[in-house]
């Protein structure tokens, strides 16, 4: 696996990602026939700067083959694009979902749990600066009954403020099929377990994986006092394309999250 052209893929695919927010933000297609583009009348002066320095990239790499050019030119969009009064930071944090029963029995989710958390541990000894997420009161239970002196290395971890334990709820449930009553549930008993590992029940609902979500969800939240909810799979289709990554999900009684 090559770094060089791992680093370029993901800078040149944040670039593209930004450009398509643009374009879906001024209304301007993206997908056209015949080769022919809807003129940019009025779009944000970066917008066109951001292109023609893309358009320049394509052509270095196009003329050159050279991943390093390609940085190269692709650096020098990033210092173009600068920052307003609001300020955004983005944060990498590693994460390794675990679904508690899938393609296996629930006893092989327990064995792949002490093989990847011990991993984690060992990316933390040897980065520093690597931090990590998990989910699921269940798993932790089960590696503190069973390597408990894994637990006090995650414990450590916690301490250190490099290990967050998130999630509000028991396992990740699906939403669709309980009733409210089950859904509270999964959040009463989750949060009492999620303080005793970390001292703090938590501020986010974690549900990366999940096929559908109830409208009801923004008021259990709300009157759960958890301010955020955090999910992917919203993002997955490629027939209908939600219009937002980060927005106010407010539910018909009006309370949101």
């Amino acid at each position: 696996k090559s770094k060089l052209a791992n680093e370029v893929y993901h800078d040149l695919s944040m670039l593209i990602e930004w450009v398509e927010y643009i374009y879906g933000k001024e209304d301007i297609p993206l997908n056209t026939e015949n080769g022919y583009y809807h003129p940019l009348i009025t779009v944000p002066p970066s917008l066109r700067r951001t292109l023609h320095s893309l358009n320049q990239a394509c052509d270095i790499f196009d003329r050159t083959k050279s991943l390093a050019e390609l940085r190269g030119a692709i650096k020098s969009i990033y210092e173009l694009l600068t920052t307003s009064s609001e300020d955004m930071k983005i944060c990498h944090v590693g994460h390794a979902h675990m679904d508690l029963v899938w393609l296996w029995p629930e006893r092989v989710t327990y064995q792949k749990i002490i093989h990847t958390f011990s991993n984690v541990l060992q990316l933390m000894n040897s980065y520093p600066d690597f931090t990590f997420t998990m989910s699921q009161p269940p798993l932790y239970y089960h590696i503190q009954d069973k390597q408990p002196k894994l637990a006090e290395r995650i414990q450590e971890k916690i301490r250190q403020g490099r290990w967050e334990f998130t999630g509000a709820l028991e396992v990740e449930a699906d939403t669709q099929i309980p009733c409210g009553e089950g859904l509270v549930r999964c959040i009463l008993y989750g949060q009492e377990r999620i303080k005793a590992i970390r001292g703090s029940v938590s501020e986010t609902v974690w549900l990366p994986d999940v096929f559908g979500y109830s409208q009801c969800l923004p008021q259990i939240f709300a009157l759960a006092e958890i301010p955020n909810f955090f999910t992917t799979k919203i993002l997955w289709s490629t027939i209908t394309k939600f219009p937002h990554n980060s927005f106010v999900w407010a539910g018909p009684d009006g309370d949101s999250s």
